[in-house]
């Protein structure tokens, strides 16, 4: 609750400045026109007056008293109006106005009045408290008189003040008595401690026994309070000096504490029975006479307590409501009349029969009815992996209602029973939080606390026990209950709910808020009410099962029709609902309005508002324009209303929206008015302001409305976003039939364009043939209808007549529809086969700058791009779809774009096309897209692909720059390494031996494979003989033999020139042979039989020569070497040799270059990342 304190210095400033900014009660503050306005309505319950504050978020407040003002302030800007508000609270409040600051509202108080001020949602709640009675004073001691009948103590809050001559106890003699009041309001029972100055205070020890521990020395009256407070509460005094207060409950209830200026205040939540002290069992009774049984009156008898109450008897099966009750007192029976007259007359069960009785309402007419338990009842639970069970073993027949209302889920069955919940607190504590079954004498009523996401299905059993499953969802009824509002001749309005088998209609209290429902259950299993519907006089909660209503006063009746099959909520002089509210205020929450106009579900009344339409244009503004200047100040808005309506209903809507705005400015809280919201909608929709329409229209009041449905849907169309809305359109088609040509024509053809969507084409062709013989259309929206003929005619299989449609439209004016007509006949003839792709591209290429700028501008770039890639023009195709995620960011199409391109720019370069286009349109290609590379080993195949292409054409450079950045950020580990080697060998081929050396110093990995460390070793060789470090590279083969590793030696030795060892390595690779070779020699044996015999020429070994020739010559004069092998094995007798001829011949049989050779030879045949 929030902080109340008196601070008069404060109020003199306060009242000074109101005096100065406010003159006028009611004026609101100047604050900026963006803030949501505040909703404040006020009303009078049993005991105080509420006044509550409906924001839109939770806000942070203060409320506090100054002087004789209630003074509340919040953290945000508050606009609102207080017309209305001060009459229904005139007993509490006798002015109230705004201060300048904008934050801050002030209400002048009648009296002295306590204040309560709490949160209920977003909502701020400030209760002004009755005053509370004193006590009647004792009758002086007289002869005995028959004792008076005593009066119930009534519900509202009655505070008494303590009794202020107790005798005082020998300890406490000195110490000063303190003033404690008590009072007892519906849900708990209030104790205020009246210091003369600030005491602090703490509250110790656990529920059931807490001690009330202040900081000053008092003495209270102890026995006192205890007589005025419920059975089960007990007070008592521990000590004086400091005072200290122990507080006993049993059941152990809730202690709520807190400050109220001076005062400390301290509920006992919970209690709501009379005391235990001077019930109905010990006051005197009388007899049936009338006289007095005892032989004297007591003297001085107690102050009058309600009665204890009395069981009923238990309904007989198929009377749920219409059972009398048998009230016993000392043994006797009385007369059915005793039940009501022990009825509190200002309880509200008093109170709203007599007012039915008054209006002649045709209800039972009986008060609720209290109920024998039948004994403790175990409440069972079942779980399973989705769902959880709770059972309510009943065994008799009975209904039930269950809701949620400020953090709670409620149940109620009419079958009353004391529950045992522990079994619930113990297995079902995962879900459930708190549980616990409050007191009611009429029914069996619990609440508890479930996490967010929970909802949940009844089932009743033939035996009468209920099931309660809960499970993932959310609370709603099964079955939506359909109310309506019902108006007599007299313009009266009552809210009648269809519900079949109504139960008893039962009071309870909920703690949390401050009020009483009345709540109505059914045997009907999950039928209950969707959305809250708000009437100035009640709300009607949303309800799983049953219906349940929160007066906002005392006048509320709520009672069963006499068939029993239908709830009734009417009010003393019926609803405060007009007949156009009855269909606008009502609707906004899913409630029929039976106003007899046919038309249920539309809210706009076009026909009156187009007074004519456009044809008595000048007529109708002339009138209007003359009403808004004779109204006066108050009516202004009233009057700019039926101009805005006048210019919606005939589709001018930037005139509507200027008007509308006028009229905000004016009035910032007709913002919240439903009429004036839907109004406004439908305006902006039509000034294309889809954004600030699709706001408004998300209003829960709205899209409960089918005609608001059908607005809604038609404007995510033209958001682009036409799937959200056609599943709405479905309820809501046939509203269209209702409206005029200047709406028809903005409305139809999107709606035409949703029924496709929802596959309901009858329904859109209706409507297409409906415009097209509409007088009033103009030639450019009848082609747009043409258009989305041709649609309809192709969805149901009239292909020609589709095409021939189409090419009408597209000789037509309307550059939009001509655009939509040329795109989709390009499609259609496609899929007959009589438009080739290139054909089709250069057709839709012509439409780019046709028509821009919405979403068929994204549609036809996506399609362009597709089709240039379908054609294989990779780069124009990508080029196209970049264009869609550039100029369309935040569209879905943009994804699309984007992921088609992804995939694209993948198959290109992992499949086979990259191999139908030049290594340099690869290149280029991939230079000009290199971001849709992608992530992980298909990025690294991808480069690895491409890499081959580079270096097939001896692009190295390329190529490095490639695999260099995958070895530097892409790659680990073995791969690292294998790649590493590739790319040593494009160093070596680009002639770059440093690079090919660091490349394998740093992309040295543990694990590599005895291959892949042969063949890295091997290209590190060949890069030390290319920067003259030989003799290491030498080093670095020693032991090893394979055919590279000799092919390097070969390269060393024809550098240092040392022919003999180069001899004895070719020797090595041709291998031993101790017989002669008469028979054919490989092409690469034979060259290195040549390259030996060169060498041992060339190192003057000429009897080595000669076994060479008689060994291999046979052979080798069938090789392509024959006769260089001749020439430089030939006898000296023939003559000399010439080397220079012998030079010629080893220059001509030599282009393999030695070690590279073998690389060379590997990559003509394949890849680069074939070689490891």
């Amino acid at each position: 609750m929030a902080k109340l304190a008196v601070r008069v210095l404060l109020a003199v400033v306060l009242a000074t400045t109101t005096a100065m900014f406010l003159p006028v009660s009611g004026m609101r503050p100047a604050i900026a026109q963006a803030v949501d306005p505040v909703i404040i309505r006020s009303g009078v319950h049993s005991g105080y007056g509420r006044i509550v504050l409906q924001w839109n978020k939770p806000v942070n407040y203060s409320a506090e008293i100054i002087g004789d003002q209630l003074v509340v302030r919040f953290d945000e800007p508050l606009v609102a109006s207080l017309r209305g508000v001060l009459n229904p609270v005139s007993k509490y409040v006798s002015d109230g106005f705004f201060d300048p600051d904008g934050r801050t509202v002030a209400f002048v108080l009648s009296d002295d009045y306590e204040v309560r001020a709490f949160n209920v949602g977003s909502n701020v709640v400030l209760d002004i408290l009755d005053k509370p009675q004193p006590a009647s004073p004792p009758p002086a001691a007289a002869t005995p008189e028959p004792v008076p009948q005593v009066t119930p103590a009534p519900t509202t809050p009655v505070e008494t003040v303590a009794t202020e001559n107790p005798a005082p106890q020998a300890q406490s003699a000195n110490a000063e008595l303190l003033d404690v009041r008590v009072g007892r309001h519906p849900t708990f029972y209030r104790l205020v401690f009246d210091w003369p100055k600030r005491t602090d205070y703490s509250l110790e020890g656990a529920q059931g026994s807490q001690t009330l521990a202040f900081d000053a020395p008092a003495r209270i009256d102890a026995t006192g309070l205890s007589r005025r407070l419920p059975e089960g509460v007990r007070i008592s005094q521990a000590g004086t000096n400091p005072l200290d207060v122990v507080i006993e409950t049993n059941p152990a209830r809730q202690l709520r504490h807190f400050r109220s200026g001076n005062k400390v205040v301290v509920d006992v939540m919970g209690a709501q029975r009379a005391p235990a002290t001077d019930t109905a069992e010990t006051r005197p009774t009388t007899a049936s006479g009338g006289q007095n049984t005892a032989a004297t009156a007591p003297t001085a008898p107690a102050a009058p307590n309600a009665p204890a109450p009395q069981p009923a008897p238990q309904p007989a099966a198929g009377n749920r409501n219409g059972e009398n009750v048998a009230s016993s007192g000392a043994g006797q029976s009385q007369p059915d009349t005793a039940a009501n007259d022990n009825l509190d007359p200002n309880s509200p069960e008093a109170m709203a029969r007599t007012v039915a009785a008054e209006q002649g309402a045709p209800t039972t007419g009986n008060a609720p009815q209290e109920r024998t338990s039948i004994g403790n009842l175990q409440v069972t639970v079942e779980q399973t992996a989705t769902e959880m069970t709770l059972g309510f073993p009943f065994g008799q027949p009975g209904g039930a209602a269950v809701w949620a209302r400020a953090g709670f889920l409620w149940m109620a069955f009419d079958v009353r029973a004391s529950l045992d919940l522990e079994t619930v607190r113990q297995e079902a504590s995962q879900i459930i939080g708190v549980i616990e079954q409050i007191e009611s004498p009429y029914a069996t009523v619990l609440r508890m606390t479930i996490p967010d996401g929970i909802g949940l299905y009844t089932t009743r059993t033939a035996e009468g026990d209920w099931r309660v499953t809960l499970q993932q969802g959310t609370l709603q009824p099964v079955e939506k209950l359909g109310p309506s509002i019902e108006l007599d001749d007299q313009t009266r309005a009552r809210l009648i709910v269809p519900l079949e088998d109504v139960g008893p209609i039962i009071p309870i209290d909920d703690p949390e808020v401050g009020d009483t429902l009345r709540v109505v259950t059914t045997t009907q299993s999950g039928y209950g009410i969707e959305v809250a519907l708000n009437y100035p006089e009640f709300e009607v909660l949303p309800s799983v099962q049953g219906v349940v209503v929160a007066p906002m006063n005392e006048s509320v009746q709520v009672a069963d029709r006499s068939d029993g099959q239908a709830v009734i909520v009417t009010a003393a002089d019926g609803l405060n609902i007009s007949p156009e509210g009855a269909r606008l205020l009502a609707s906004a929450t899913g409630v029929r309005a039976s106003t007899g106009d046919g038309r249920e579900g539309l809210i706009f009344d076009l026909d009156t508002w187009r007074r004519g339409g456009l044809d008595e244009f000048n007529k109708a503004i002339r009138k209007l324009r003359l009403d808004i200047a004779n109204s006066g100040d108050e009516h202004r808005n009233k009057a700019r209303l039926e101009l805005a309506q006048y210019y919606m209903a005939n589709g001018l809507g930037p005139e509507a929206n200027a008007v509308v705005s006028a009229m905000e400015g004016d009035d910032p809280l007709i913002a919240q008015k439903l009429q004036f919201r839907a109004l406004k909608a439908a305006v902006k929709f039509l000034n294309r302001d889809y954004g600030e329409a699709e706001r408004l229209l998300n209003d829960e009041r709205l899209r409960a409305i089918p005609e608001m449905k059908m607005w809604r849907a038609v404007n995510l169309a033209a958001l682009g976003r036409p799937n959200e809305g056609a599943r709405d359109l479905l309820d809501s088609f046939h509203i269209l039939d209702f409206y005029p040509p200047e709406l028809l024509s903005r409305l139809g053809p999107l709606a035409t364009e949703q029924a496709l969507i929802v596959g309901n084409p009858e329904a859109g062709m209706d409507l297409i043939e409906k415009m097209l013989v509409t007088s009033g259309l103009s030639e450019s929206k009848i082609q747009d209808v043409q258009y989305l003929k041709g649609f309809f005619e192709e969805e149901a299989g009239e292909l020609e007549q589709a095409v021939a449609t189409w090419d009408q439209v597209a000789e037509g004016d309307n550059r939009k529809a001509r655009a939509h007509a040329i795109f989709d006949r390009t499609e259609l003839l496609m899929r007959l086969q009589r438009l080739t792709v290139e054909d089709a591209i250069e057709q839709l290429q012509q439409l780019r700058f046709a028509w821009r700028g919405d979403g068929f501008e994204m549609a036809l770039l996506k399609r362009i791009g597709e089709l240039q890639i379908e054609n294989k023009d990779f780069r124009d195709g990508l080029n196209t779809l970049r264009q869609v995620a550039i100029f369309f960011p935040n569209k879905p199409v943009a994804t699309e774009a984007t992921d088609l391109m992804h995939k694209t720019f993948e198959n290109l370069y992992l499949g086979d096309d990259i191999n139908n286009i030049s290594a340099i349109k690869a290149v280029a290609l991939y230079d000009e897209f290199r971001e849709l590379t992608p992530a992980g080993e298909k990025g690294d195949e991808l480069i690895r692909r491409l890499a081959d292409r580079m270096v097939d054409v001896e692009l190295f450079e390329r190529a490095e720059n490639l695999l260099e950045h995958q070895v530097d950020f892409r790659l680990n580990g073995v791969e690292k390494a294998r790649v590493g080697a590739r790319l040593a060998l494009v160093y070596l081929l680009d002639s770059k031996p440093e690079d090919t050396i660091r490349v394998i110093d740093d992309t040295d990995e543990p694990g590599v494979s005895d291959e892949l460390a042969t063949q890295r070793r091997h290209l590190k060789a060949r890069a030390l003989l290319d920067t003259d470090r030989g003799a290491e590279a030498i080093a670095s083969l020693d032991g090893d033999l394979s055919k590279n590793a000799e092919l390097l030696r070969v390269d060393y030795y024809r550098q240092t020139r040392d022919y003999m060892s180069a001899a004895e390595t070719f020797q090595r690779l041709v291998g031993d042979d101790e017989e002669r070779q008469s028979g054919p020699i490989s092409d690469e044996r034979a060259r290195y039989l040549l390259n030996w015999a060169v060498n041992l020429a060339m190192a003057g070994q000429e009897r080595t020569l000669n076994m060479l020739k008689r060994r291999y010559g046979e052979g080798m004069a069938q090789s392509p070497f024959a006769q260089a092998f001749s020439l430089i094995t030939s006898s000296p007798t023939q003559g000399l040799i010439d080397y220079r001829t012998l030079a010629d011949k080893v220059d001509e049989v030599e282009n393999f270059q030695g070690f590279l050779a073998t690389y060379r030879d590997q990559l003509e045949k394949s890849q680069l990342s074939a070689i490891n």
